[in-house]
């Protein structure tokens, strides 16, 4: 088994998950035909005209395509590279002198997910949450802020921190089971993944929820849950809709959804290998 698979994140897939990689390429395969159809008609538009003057017309319009991807990426990437740098400035890289239990937890959870431990820096903030910073094309950051330190505790934190570095290690692709085609990750899809990830690196069910229930409650009203039961609970979900638009799963999703990768013999073969 590769080092991607031996946590078990990688081997098991949410209900729908398997579907959306046929569906991608079932999504390119139109999107090509559509674009062969729309250039056939534009020919037989363009029909009378002679070959030098349809391919200056194709010429002018792949350079004002270029142009124009090339000037968002360039816009994006310097928006970017400024919103990083002003967060950088407010920020500390853990390390064995500076926040030496966050560095440590780092380490751990990247070697229980068989990857490289990517900086971490603490920055002041209230909100609990932590995330994954591009550098580049290569380099990644986790960005931790004040108020997640003081939510989390023990194994809850190294759920969070594996979770992040699981976007570092997986990306947005996936490969269609059996086929090996690799295909992009819808976002609700890779958070799921990423659960998962927290949890090898975590170890423990109970405090991975937790974690997940904190990020919504803060530390202050996480008793006001009831972890135990929360499995059993059935909530009013918004639309498919709205669900399919949001970046992110609802926490109640993701817990569920946890529990049922807890109780997988993927991630039973993985405690196994402990």
């Amino acid at each position: 088994m590769n080092a991607t698979g031996k946590n078990g994140a990688d081997n098991y897939y949410v209900k729908g998950e398997r579907r959306q990689g046929t569906t991608f390429y079932i999504l390119l395969a139109l999107i090509m035909a559509l674009v062969v159809i729309l250039a056939f008609e534009a020919y037989r538009g363009l029909y009378p005209l002679s070959m030098d003057t349809l391919w200056h017309f194709t010429y002018m319009a792949l350079g004002l395509a270029v142009g124009a991807v090339a000037g968002i990426i360039l816009y994006n990437a310097f928006n970017s590279y400024r919103i990083v740098q002003i967060m950088l400035r407010n920020s500390i890289r853990a390390s064995p002198g500076a926040f030496p239990e966050v560095y440590g937890a780092v380490q751990r959870a990247a070697e229980r997910l068989s990857t490289d431990a990517p900086p971490a820096y603490i920055t002041q903030s209230p909100s609990v949450n932590a995330y994954l910073v591009r550098l580049g094309l290569r380099k990644k950051i986790i960005m931790i802020n004040t108020g997640l330190l003081r939510a989390m505790e023990g194994d809850e934190l190294l759920f969070i921190l594996g979770h992040e570095i699981s976007h570092a290690k997986y990306g947005r692709w996936r490969r269609i089971p059996g086929i090996g085609l690799p295909y992009i990750v819808a976002p609700q899809y890779n958070e799921y993944r990423c659960d998962r990830g927290g949890l090898a690196a975590s170890r423990n069910i109970e405090a991975s929820m937790r974690a997940l229930l904190k990020l919504v409650t803060g530390k202050e009203f996480i008793d006001r849950v009831s972890v135990k039961d929360f499995e059993k609970e059935k909530g009013e979900a918004p639309s498919k809709v709205l669900q399919r638009l949001a970046s992110h799963p609802m926490i109640d999703a993701r817990v569920k959804e946890l529990i049922k990768f807890s109780n997988s013999p993927a991630y039973t073969l993985y405690q196994n290998m402990q």
